[in-house]
């Protein structure tokens, strides 16, 4: 009997990978899931538990011609053996996708990190044209306060000149406070126009705002790069 397991274990084959197998072994196993080191290491272990057994077996010499008188051992062998090759495979097959998942996610995050930043740079775009449009109002609004100022005093002369001045004078001073008014108006119209902008631009930095927000969210939802606004000018 003891010579029948001796020959069995020489049919199921050698034992031990090479240094180069282990390494590439353990690169594979390093980006692995948790769930599939487990599997793999369950996998190994029965393995190695295989491997110990047929060097046990293999100290122990067969008789030349078991196999001739034990056709039913023989096949039951070969069996054996075709069972442990398909666990391998499957083990180097389940290896080889994690590997092909863990790169196709990198690409994945590389493209959604691009996304991500090109769509920053635009909101940052956006606070620059909305920073340079405020500084531009604050500048037409000193420019309203100067003008009424101007008006005031206008008006102020041309009241005390009624008393002191001609009529050709008094004429003078209204013509002068026309040209004043009117100029005034001009620069109101100006401001108007200018708030106008900036509200229209603060709508736009609101709505870019909300898209990041939503990028954001979706950021934490889903690892791989959702759908981002093409048009957010």
């Amino acid at each position: 009997m003891a010579g029948i397991l001796a020959w069995a274990a020489d049919v199921v084959g050698g034992a031990g990978d090479s240094d180069d197998e282990a390494a590439a072994e353990r690169e594979r196993a390093a980006a692995m899931t948790p769930e599939q080191r487990l599997r793999a290491a369950d996998l190994d272990a029965r393995a190695s538990s295989l491997r110990r057994a047929i060097q046990d077996l293999r100290a122990r010499v067969p008789p030349p011609n078991v196999a001739q008188r034990l056709p039913h051992l023989h096949a039951h062998s070969l069996a054996s053996s075709a069972a442990l090759a398909l666990q391998l495979n499957a083990h180097s097959s389940t290896k080889e996708q994690a590997l092909h998942r863990e790169v196709k996610i990198q690409e994945e995050n590389t493209a959604y990190e691009k996304a991500i930043s090109d769509c920053r740079q635009k909101i940052q775009e956006k606070q620059m044209e909305a920073a340079v449009l405020q500084s531009n109002l604050k500048e037409m609004e000193i420019a309203e306060l100067d003008l009424k100022a101007k008006v005031d005093n206008a008006i102020m002369e041309q009241e005390a000149a009624q008393h002191k001045a001609s009529m050709a004078a008094s004429e003078a001073t209204g013509n002068a406070l026309l040209e004043a008014e009117s100029l005034m108006n001009l620069k109101s119209k100006d401001l108007e126009e200018k708030k106008g902008e900036l509200k229209l631009l603060e709508d736009k930095i609101q709505r870019l705002e909300k898209v990041w927000s939503s990028v954001e969210e979706e950021s934490l939802k889903n690892p791989s790069p959702g759908t981002f606004p093409e048009n957010i000018n």
